[in-house]
């Protein structure tokens, strides 16, 4: 297999640095290095703008600067290092935050967002500015670059059938809201389902929970034959926003009714009950990282309900609920990182989806941008709505 030499110092880039919090990215060329054995370098072809990322660019998760931010992204192998096996030169791959040693406790339980093992590259010490001075790779991908150093676990390869961007979407978004449905939470079918937030993650769930729906209607039909009645006892699933403009897209991705959360709380409680002939809900997706919405989020379940907090919330966010309702209602509340994914089975299962058209891309895109337009593309996500996409020349 192909690799870099030695004699290959690395390669300059144009990168959208953060120099500081809550201030425009600085458009820079930085040198990125050779890859490392176990790593690899990839020439980003599409970029999506996370809300992970807004929080970070806002300073409220702190860590180093200057710092490339960014982590849902796709592109071509351009280089690899020494024992590099899962892809080749010129494969064209999805990459994100998620990376794995595959051999820990936690690896071998399935649990791969809490892998302790150490993993190259070095996230303070691999990518220099034109001064020298390190340049700290967030969440060890810093995709707000033309080109990107990982470790072999954070790609998987793309199918014909996947798109460049609709591989950057299910690199952190799709891969969240479909994991947290579907690992996590075990959603099933004819269970109602609520998402609070109809953003990139939320959407992601929502189409995950309408799928579980629909596949499950469709095997009913085939059981009962030709001809039979078509069933339509299914959980049903509900999103609410304060964006009244996101319900076209909350529709597309399969949600039945739409619920606009510009009332008092009572009000849009009332309408959630009215929608689920009466009760609470089995599920609601917090996903939004909104800490006060959190008591509100459980009151809207049923007893025996499951909240699943999707959204990351600034740090220090406190949510205050009542202990003894929750256990003696036998709610339960779930943490979700990433929706506890597989990436091994997750990802192929969701190129599938979108090669079938049964996972829908179209809805999830508010704008798409070239990368020099970055700082506008932040602008714009702050906003809401859907993702900002970014392509290069």
């Amino acid at each position: 297999m192909e690799t870099t030499t030695p004699q290959e110092a690395g390669r300059p880039i144009r990168a959208a640095v953060a120099r500081a919090f809550a201030t425009p990215l600085s458009m820079e060329t930085i040198l990125l290095p050779a890859p490392p054995a176990g790593t690899l370098r990839v020439r980003l072809t599409a970029l999506a703008i996370c809300g992970s990322d807004l929080t970070f660019l806002s300073g409220a998760w702190g860590g180093a600067l200057p710092a490339l931010y960014g982590h849902e992204a796709a592109g071509i192998v351009e280089a690899i290092g020494a024992g590099v096996s899962r892809v080749s030169i010129g494969t064209r791959v999805a990459a994100g935050l998620l990376r794995w040693c595959g051999a820990c406790r936690a690896c071998a339980n399935a649990r791969i967002t809490d892998c302790q093992s150490s993993l190259p590259p070095d996230a303070m010490a691999t990518i220099r500015d034109q001064a020298g001075k390190p340049v700290w790779q967030a969440m060890a991908i810093g995709a707000f670059a033309e080109a990107i150093l990982v470790h072999e676990s954070q790609v998987m390869p793309l199918p014909d059938s996947v798109s460049d961007e609709a591989g950057a979407l299910m690199a952190c978004g799709g891969i969240t809201g479909f994991g947290s449905v579907r690992n996590l939470a075990q959603v099933q079918a004819g269970e109602s389902v609520l998402v609070v937030g109809a953003g990139g993650v939320g959407l992601n769930c929502i189409q995950a929970a309408a799928l579980i729906q629909k596949e499950a209607n469709t095997e009913a039909n085939k059981q009962a034959g030709t001809g039979a009645r078509a069933r339509t006892e299914t959980g049903k699933v509900i999103a609410l926003d304060r964006d009244g403009e996101r319900a076209t897209a909350a529709q597309a991705c399969g949600a039945d009714t739409f619920i606009l959360m510009d009332e008092d709380e009572n009000a849009v409680a009332g309408r959630v009950r009215q929608a689920l002939g009466g009760e609470g809900a089995d599920h609601l997706f917090l996903a939004v990282g909104v800490a006060s919405l959190v008591p509100f989020a459980l009151s809207l379940l049923r007893r025996g309900g499951t909240l699943t907090l999707v959204g990351m919330a600034a740090s220090s966010n406190r949510a205050e609920f009542d202990m003894t309702e929750l256990a003696d209602s036998g709610k339960r509340i779930l943490g979700s990182k990433m929706g506890k994914p597989m990436p091994e089975q997750d990802f192929p299962t969701l190129y599938k989806l979108i090669g079938a058209g049964k996972l829908q891309i179209a809805p999830l895109i508010a704008a798409r941008r070239p990368f020099a337009e970055i700082n506008d593309a932040i602008a714009a996500a702050r906003t809401g709505g859907g993702r900002q996409v970014l392509t290069f020349d």
